[in-house]
């Protein structure tokens, strides 16, 4: 997301990580974190938070612990972090996060259009997933939602995760072998990696295939990608 005109270029950070107190002028306004690795992106987030009269910036960072380094002095009550920060669960950095601080609503964003990302952030305990695309136009409605106890799920996210609820699901050794899959691990090397046999990667690779619905490998490392099985580093 770009920085937004003369409000995200006035508040340009000087670091990766900066924090806004506002003594004696916060009151009953929502603070709020951001998450997220481009710092671009991070004004366009600031530019939106400050012009909103029962919102405050408490503090924006490219890592999730700068969050847990400052908590005992900056407690926010919703964060917004990127989704699949740091790790190739997109739900490792929001488990974390509602574990050290659970007292705080996280919610996702990212394209929105992967199916395992989406279920990834939401079986990790987020309470909204917002798309890039829509932010300026959702972040708002979104923190107050999550503020009150509730989900906020736009619509191409909801059709993501009904999509993916009614597919076959992978099993967890599944998941494994296909991320390795999409990245041109042939059969004897995932067995190595997994500590199984070749016999038994073919198996997972089969089931893979089918529950998948494709005919090959090729296939198969398209799909991961796509639904967010896998990313691309």
């Amino acid at each position: 997301m770009p920085p937004h005109g003369r409000i995200a270029a006035a508040r340009r950070p000087r670091a990766d990580s900066i924090g806004v107190p506002e003594p004696g002028l916060a009151g009953d306004r929502i603070a709020v974190a951001v998450v997220d690795t481009d710092p671009l992106a991070r004004e366009g987030f600031r530019a939106i938070i400050v012009a909103e009269e029962n919102l405050r910036l408490l503090q924006e960072t490219a890592q999730v612990n700068s969050i847990l380094a400052s908590a005992s002095r900056a407690r926010p009550d919703v964060i917004f972090v990127e989704a699949g920060l740091g790790s190739e669960h997109a739900g490792a950095a929001i488990r974390t996060l509602r574990r050290s601080l659970p007292h705080a609503r996280v919610i996702a964003f990212g394209l929105g259009n992967r199916e395992e990302e989406v279920f990834q952030v939401f079986d990790a305990g987020a309470s909204g997933y917002v798309v890039r695309t829509t932010i300026r136009r959702d972040l708002a409605a979104a923190i107050r939602r999550a503020r009150s106890g509730l989900r906020y799920v736009p619509p191409e996210v909801e059709r993501c995760l009904k999509q993916r609820e009614r597919r076959p699901q992978l099993t967890s050794r599944e998941n494994t072998v296909l991320a390795l899959l999409a990245q041109a691990r042939p059969n004897a090397v995932i067995a190595e990696l997994l500590g199984i046999s070749v016999g038994t990667v073919k198996l997972h690779v089969r089931s893979i295939l089918a529950k998948l619905g494709v005919e090959d490998r090729a296939q198969a490392a398209l799909v991961a990608l796509e639904r967010g099985f896998a990313r691309v580093n």
